[in-house]
């Protein structure tokens, strides 16, 4: 009302004072800027930020047995395990004893090589698989628990999320609330202001036409000059 009232478009009851002009649309436009750049804004909730875990980069892969071999240092063997087998595979149309006899047979006949050197080569390398038979499976389990701790991780971050939407938009639901109550009473002020604005005009006619009336006795008393 005192802003109106500034630019001469409403007089205040009680006030005598009459507005010199009225202001501009300019002046308004004006008026209603600084108003809107003066209203408090409703805060915004301080977002929630949360990072998600990287997903463990580890991950169960194949590896070569010459790899597997070679870090378990196995010696090289004079018939390794793997040429046997092959050497058995050609045989596989005999019988296992059959099969058993011919391989001693060539054993008897080679001195640089033995059937136990086969065995031993095989049996180390057994040994070697299963160490990597536990280590895929350690490393399985680990992957596995990481990623148990990243749901759990993912969950959280979910809860926190929610909550902090749900604070936000129940900030958001007040500060609504309140600028629709505001933008109400502003109507209401609005609506005032014009009907004082009317009134004053509808005051200023009846004294402004008895004035007129007043000075009109002299042209009908004496005459008009015009």
């Amino acid at each position: 009302m005192r802003a109106l009232e500034k630019v001469g478009l409403v007089e205040r009851e009680g006030s005598d004072e009459v507005p010199d002009a009225i202001a501009d649309s300019s002046d308004v436009d004006a008026l209603i800027a600084r108003e809107l750049a003066a209203a408090p804004v409703a805060p915004r909730v301080t977002e929630l930020v949360l990072e998600m875990p990287a997903a463990p980069g580890e991950a169960i892969s194949a590896r070569s047995f010459e790899s597997i071999f070679a870090e378990a240092a196995i010696p090289a063997s004079p018939y390794p395990a793997e040429k046997m087998l092959r050497l058995l595979d050609g045989l596989k149309a005999m019988d296992v004893a059959s099969r058993k006899m011919a391989v001693q047979a060539m054993d008897a006949a080679d001195e640089a090589w033995t059937v136990d050197d086969a065995v031993l080569d095989a049996q180390r390398k057994m040994q070697a698989l299963s160490a990597e038979k536990t280590r895929v499976a350690t490393q399985a389990q680990q992957i596995v628990s990481q990623n148990q701790q990243l749901a759990q991780a993912r969950d959280e971050l979910q809860r926190s999320k929610v909550e902090a939407l749900r604070i936000e938009i129940a900030e958001l639901e007040r500060a609504m609330a309140t600028e629709i109550e505001q933008a109400g009473a502003d109507k209401a002020n609005c609506q005032a202001a014009g009907e004082n604005a009317r009134l004053a005009a509808q005051r200023e006619e009846t004294r402004l036409d008895a004035e007129i009336q007043r000075l009109g006795s002299l042209p009908g008393l004496f005459g008009s000059k015009n």
